[in-house]
């Protein structure tokens, strides 16, 4: 049962929040404790807190809850990692490789011109099919992400900020 449990924590990512609010359907809107590396009050810290407070405030996520977190509590918000990189490979990849595909064929067709107006017509072709096959992998509640569980603030989730 153990290796289960470290099975499970090494394939989500995970990040302590605070519950801002929930909605009506129970899910919440959260907010990211810490801003960075959790280092802020160290030399070597990555600083990303401090940007934060420079030029605006944290973001906020409308998460599934259903460890019933309320407002003002802290707690752990979970992502599968595969759902995590899969969603990354569409958003980057998918548009590049489109932008790609369609130079080449252009080019092969019509020659320079060719190549470049085929590239840019696949390349914005790209984010009009995009949703269309990203739909199918937002809605699955496999890859959402939610609030695993609700954390003690007493017990040491320290913030940054």
């Amino acid at each position: 049962m153990r290796s289960h449990a470290k099975e499970d924590a090494a394939t989500t990512l995970e990040q302590l929040v605070r519950v801002l609010a929930v909605t009506e359907d129970g899910r919440a809107w959260v907010e990211p404790v810490s801003g960075g590396c959790g280092r802020c009050h160290e030399k070597e810290g990555c600083g990303k807190t401090h940007l934060t407070r420079m030029f605006g405030s944290p973001r906020r996520f409308l998460v599934d809850n259903p460890a019933r977190a309320q407002p003002g509590e802290e707690a752990i918000v979970s992502i599968p990692q595969g759902g995590l990189l899969r969603q990354g490979i569409l958003v980057y990849l998918f548009p590049l490789a489109a932008l790609l595909l369609g130079a080449a064929a252009g080019k092969y067709l019509a020659g320079e011109t060719g190549g470049v107006v085929g590239g840019i017509f696949a390349f914005a072709a790209s984010f009009w099919v995009l949703p269309k096959i990203w739909k199918r992998p937002l809605t699955n509640p496999a890859f959402a992400a939610k609030i695993a569980k609700v954390v003690d603030s007493s017990s040491g989730g320290k913030s940054c900020g």
